[in-house]
């Protein structure tokens, strides 16, 4: 009898054995595809800097030397581009740091933006050394991105904080902030950096809600999605959508505590309109 009893124990502790390894070997991967995001993001910068350099030596003296040193830069930037694609592809799709990585690296203006800055500092020495350098200044923005790819979003939000402190006209920092006070549910802090972002440029505020629809529209049966989208549309005013997404969250988790919050805090800035 006591030999029967064990034998589900002792394949029970043997399948636990196997998820965890399972599991860590996915963690593993997981971040080996990370860092080689990273080195690759860390190339196609620097390429993208050269390539802008050549452009601009290209405009002022043409000669087809640099006519093809401009095609070989704009090959490499396009080959690093698609295997950045590749490699996000690899990355799992629920996974909520995927979704924020995928946004960070969509953003070609603050890539490109970055590549001018390296020009810049390349052309002049001196700048690098005030404030934050701009070598170092994307070595921060790699850091914020590991600890996001980890979890560890606190960590993430506080680098993102120190960069502000430096460069308080970075709004891609600000939009990167505002999404992950909106993960870890701190939603007047996200407004404000949300705000900061559509002062320095006002497209992003265009940008801020569908990031939250695709979202959902790759997962209809994310709750938490619906309620982050209730939020964000809190935020904007937009009480109707807000409503809809709360309910909608709630439809699918009836217990989801951040439908419930967030349906209370609409039901009460509605009666006080009303008084």
């Amino acid at each position: 009898m006591r030999r029967i009893l064990l034998l589900p124990i002792i394949l029970y502790s043997f399948y636990s054995q196997s998820l965890t390894a399972a599991e860590t070997s996915a963690q593993d991967f997981r971040k080996d595809t990370f860092r080689m995001l990273n080195a690759n993001r860390s190339l196609l910068v620097k390429y993208e800097a050269a390539y802008e350099r050549t452009k601009a030596e290209y405009a002022k003296n043409p000669s087809d030397r640099l006519k093809r040193e401009l095609d070989k830069t704009g090959y490499k930037v396009k080959v690093l581009t698609e295997e950045s694609a590749k490699l996000l592809q690899q990355l799992p799709e629920e996974t909520q740091a995927n979704e924020l990585v995928k946004y960070v690296l969509a953003a070609e203006n603050a890539r490109k933006k970055m590549a001018v800055n390296i020009m810049l500092d390349e052309q002049n020495p001196a700048a690098g050394n005030r404030g934050l350098g701009t070598q170092q200044y994307y070595q921060w923005h790699e850091q914020a991105l590991e600890r996001v790819s980890q979890n560890r979003y606190e960590e993430a939000i506080k680098i993102y904080e120190d960069i502000l402190l430096i460069r308080p006209d970075d709004d891609q920092a600000f939009m990167i902030m505002g999404h992950l006070c909106v993960m870890t549910g701190q939603f007047k802090r996200a407004e404000r950096a949300f705000y900061n972002a559509a002062q320095i440029d006002p497209q992003n505020m265009r940008e801020i809600t569908p990031f939250y629809e695709n979202q959902i529209l790759k997962n209809p049966n994310d709750d938490a999605a619906y309620a982050r989208l209730g939020y964000i549309h809190l935020m904007f005013k937009n009480t109707q959508s807000a409503q809809d997404a709360f309910q909608d969250a709630l439809s699918i988790s009836p217990d989801n505590p951040l439908a419930l919050s967030g349906l209370e805090e609409l039901l009460g800035d509605l009666s006080q309109q009303n008084l």
